[in-house]
This record gives C-alpha cells, sequence and structure tokens, in this order.
C-alpha cells in the first residue's frame, strides 16, 4: 500500500475519531486517549513519506484547534457567536452576553472591523496570532478550554484541511434532511474527497447555517421561555410551522440542538446540570410523526445513557405508536398525538 492510500485512510480515521468527540459519541478522556495512538500513526507515516516532495505530496500534522466553529471560513466574530462553547458562556443571547464578548476582544487588543472581516481577509499579522491571543485570553473568561488537539492534512503547496472543517462537511451532507437516507450518505461520500473542493466549500456552507439556526433555535426557546423543568428532566419542542423546522429534521441534528440547549440552559440554571434533556419536533416531511431524543445530564462526561429503556417503557405504558431505528436508543419516531401523554409517563417512571 502506497504511502498517499495509507495516508487517506488515516485521514478518514481522524475526521471519523473528530466526528465521535463532536457529536459525544466518546467522553474527552477517550478522545485524548485515541487521539495519542493516531499521534504515533501520522509520525510513522510522516517519517516514511519523508523524502516525498512534490505537488500531490499528502502530510497529516498536529494542531491545537479552537472549539470555534468554522472560524477559517465566516468572522472570528460570527463564529464566536454561534459556536456552543462560546456562546452558551457567554450567553451570547443576552445584552450582556454581548457586551463581554466585545470586552473579550477588546482585551486582545482586536480591533472590531478586523473581527467583523471574513478570517482570511485579516491582516496577516493579526491572523498568524490571534489563535495564541484567544488562548491566553480565555483563562480570564473561564474558557480554559477553548482549545483541544486535533489534526489538520497538508496536501501539495497550497490545499490544507482541518480535521473539524471536514467534519462539519461531511456532517451537514450526511444528516441532510431534503435528501433520503442512501443519498445523503453518498453525498457525504464524496465530499470526504478531498479533490472535490466544490462539495466541500458547500457544505462548509450548509454548516455555517445550521450553525446559526441551532444559536436562532436555543434563543427562540429561551426567550420564549419554552424549556419545561418536569422534575426528574428538562425537555422542549419545536412546534410545527417554526421557521427552522426543517433544518432539524433528521435525528442526529436535533441531538445536536438538544445538546447545544442542555449547555445553555445549565448556563442559567446550574442544577439543571444533573437532569437529562429531552426534545421534540415533528418531522418536516410527515408532521404526523415526531422525531424524540434524549441526552444525559450534562455532568455526566458520557454517551452513556438510561433514557433509551426509559423511553421504551414510557411508551410501552401508553400504548404510544413508536419506532426505535437509530444507533441511539434514546432516539424515537413517535405519532404526534401520541406526545404529549409520552411525556407524562415518562415524567412519572423516572420520578419513580
Amino acid at each position: 500500500v502506497s504511502t498517499q492510500s495509507t495516508g487517506q485512510f488515516l485521514w478518514w480515521a481522524v475526521v471519523g475519531v473528530t466526528d465521535q468527540l463532536m457529536c459525544a459519541r466518546i467522553s474527552r478522556d477517550q478522545y485524548v486517549s485515541t487521539f495519542a495512538s493516531l499521534q504515533q500513526h501520522v509520525q510513522r507515516l510522516n517519517g516514511a513519506g519523508a523524502g516525498d516532495v512534490s505537488v500531490n505530496e499528502m502530510k497529516i500534522r498536529y494542531t491545537n484547534e479552537l472549539r470555534l466553529d468554522l472560524y477559517r471560513h465566516w468572522t472570528l466574530m460570527e463564529s464566536l457567536k454561534v459556536s456552543p462553547y462560546t456562546a452558551t458562556r457567554f450567553r451570547i443571547w443576552t445584552t450582556k452576553g454581548k457586551k463581554k464578548l466585545n470586552e473579550f476582544l477588546a482585551d486582545m487588543g482586536l480591533p472590531l472591523m478586523q473581527c467583523n472581516q471574513m478570517f482570511g481577509s485579516m491582516d496577516m499579522e493579526i491572523r498568524k496570532d490571534v489563535c495564541n491571543w484567544i488562548e491566553v485570553t480565555a483563562q480570564k473568561y473561564g474558557l480554559e478550554d477553548i482549545t483541544y488537539s486535533s489534526f489538520e492534512l497538508h496536501y501539495g503547496y497550497r490545499n490544507k484541511f482541518c480535521a473539524a472543517d471536514t467534519f462539519s462537511a461531511v456532517y451537514t451532507a450526511l444528516t441532510d434532511p431534503s435528501k433520503d437516507t442512501e443519498a445523503a450518505f453518498l453525498r457525504a461520500q464524496d465530499t470526504l474527497n478531498r479533490q472535490n473542493e466544490k462539495l466541500i466549500a458547500t457544505g462548509i456552507d450548509n454548516s455555517k447555517q445550521l450553525c446559526c439556526g441551532l444559536l436562532n433555535q436555543v434563543q427562540a426557546f429561551i426567550e420564549m421561555k419554552q424549556v419545561v423543568c418536569t422534575g426528574p428532566f428538562v425537555y422542549a419542542v419545536i412546534q410545527d410551522g417554526s421557521a427552522e423546522l426543517e433544518l432539524f429534521s433528521h435525528p442526529a441534528r436535533l441531538n445536536r440542538l438538544c445538546r447545544y440547549l442542555r449547555e445553555a440552559y445549565c448556563a442559567i440554571f446550574k442544577k439543571a446540570a444533573t437532569l437529562p434533556f429531552v426534545i421534540a419536533a415533528p418531522l418536516h416531511l410527515d408532521p404526523d410523526y415526531s422525531c424524540v431524543v434524549g441526552v444525559p445530564a450534562l455532568v455526566i462526561d458520557s454517551n452513556k445513557s438510561y433514557l433509551g429503556r426509559a423511553f421504551e417503557q414510557a411508551s410501552d405504558k401508553v400504548n404510544a405508536a413508536v419506532e426505535f431505528d437509530d444507533f441511539d436508543g434514546a432516539v424515537m419516531r413517535i405519532k404526534t398525538e401520541d406526545k404529549a401523554k409520552f411525556f407524562d409517563a415518562l415524567t412519572v417512571l423516572l420520578m419513580s
């Protein structure tokens, strides 16, 4: 097997592990362990191809990645506003939160004009140092974990792909609610090909739209007081006709929204960090059915949850018409008319 082929397989592994981290399928400790193993393979690969110098040369390199969504393809300001890690800690949906974000940027000495330009158009000196500035200043604002270890792919003399950005492009294609499962899978597979630059660019643009939609929906939930704490869990429901409904008509996207809401709500109500969160939304193409997803409490750094079994028991108790067809047991389709009694049964079950 050639070095190029091995490098391609290794890069896919890197993107896959990044997906697991971003979608909370593994804990951060598990990611650190897996990253260390991948780093050994990367060092071995780069050593094997040390003599290769060509326009098609492929290298995977370590990088200290910011937890800012797609900032290289956006303005720094927009990325800071929509990224769950910073948005929830600044409480960016409030006037006080927006003021705090501006203070954060001022502490770094970053002019707002630069922050509102596309990252690639910022002054070169600022662009070169801004990641280090963010990491240093973040400590003062309770953003100690704003970076994590990752990789980037260098291909030829100009092309560079970051694992987090590649994940975002592929994820958006794979979870496209407007496509059937097979078509979405094939689109995502094509997006993984580093030579399909147009598909990658489209995936990143769609991912930016999703990031904005996530923040808009979380903000709407909070401002309209649509987040309900039943006692044993917290839940919210996207109403039929919502402006963002189509964006979340896929279980994986609804799961991502649920985790975002959990972080935002717990930033306001600290005690909610011990409770699981559940979100329901009518399916855009079949409003007679709704998708319900649940995520464990914020204080649990694990993808394991008892909610899947609880969903089964609650739906059985009220004879609700449900379907479980996801790898995650805490994801189900339910007749929309059965949704209210399901939540009542789930509340009683988790309180006992």
